[in-house]
């Protein structure tokens, strides 16, 4: 990361900070199916059972038990009460975070949870299978002034242990969203004095809508100015990054 996009980002998210200081966990919500809600009531023992024992027909942790169980070292935003909170509320549910702000659930289903933790971020949190336990895959997105800028983070969904992001995803350069194979010439030299101007890159993540994969984007657009994004954007690829789980690892 540049030291100006670090200056910025820290600027605008400086009460978000313990999120980046441990590998993200994400915040509870509502169970589903039959199953019967958590009572916020209950000691934290029997929450941590809960949520490691419920699994799903594929043998996976439950996203609304895994959650809960999630250490608070590994979720500093919304503690483990607040997430019982939130685990009890339902839809639309909301508990007051850490910081005295109002955090949200959006959605949930067995293997995927959508927050709101505060005004400006959210949290995209979904559970992938493989042949021994699974992933819970977390995205942290900030968004200033319609920038978002987005942190994936990986947790063994049964250890609740965090994974190098390395070992699941090869993140995307910045040059690998555009596509100058027709340049050539004067036209790639003019391509690339443009690209050497812009002063850093924020990449968007989200879940691919087929629950199957990551989607990455590069959201330039708000980052330059219309000059700049007139001699970049004949280049950018229109599509996503697609990377699919192959139930090992994240392939593009």
């Amino acid at each position: 990361m540049s030291r100006y996009r670090l200056l910025i980002l820290l600027a605008f998210t400086l009460p978000l900070l313990p999120l980046h200081a441990s590998p993200l966990a994400a915040p509870g919500g509502q169970t589903s199916g039959n199953r019967p809600a958590f009572d916020p009531e209950e000691t934290d023992s029997t929450v941590i059972v809960a949520g490691t024992d419920a699994v799903d027909a594929r043998g996976l942790p439950d996203m609304s038990g895994l959650l809960v169980a999630v250490p608070d070292a590994q979720f500093p935003l919304l503690q483990r009460s607040e997430r019982i909170s939130l685990v009890g509320s339902g839809a639309a549910g909301s508990v007051e975070n850490i910081f005295k702000r109002t955090s949200r659930l959006l959605k949930l289903t067995d293997d995927y949870a959508l927050i709101q933790l505060s005004g400006i971020s959210t949290l995209e949190c979904r559970i992938f299978s493989k042949k021994k336990g699974g992933v819970l895959a977390m995205i942290h997105t900030v968004s200033v002034d319609s920038l978002p800028d987005s942190q994936i983070s990986f947790l063994d969904a049964g250890e609740l242990t965090s994974i190098p992001v390395k070992k699941l995803l090869k993140e995307p350069r910045p040059e690998e969203f555009f596509d100058t194979s027709r340049l050539s010439g004067d036209a790639k030299r003019s391509f690339r004095d443009a690209f050497a101007q812009v002063p850093f890159f924020c990449v968007r993540y989200r879940f691919t809508p087929s629950g199957d994969g990551i989607e990455a984007t590069l959201p330039l657009r708000e980052l330059v100015s219309e000059e700049l994004w007139n001699e970049l954007k004949p280049c950018l690829r229109p599509a996503p990054l697609i990377y699919r789980w192959n139930g090992k690892k994240f392939l593009r």
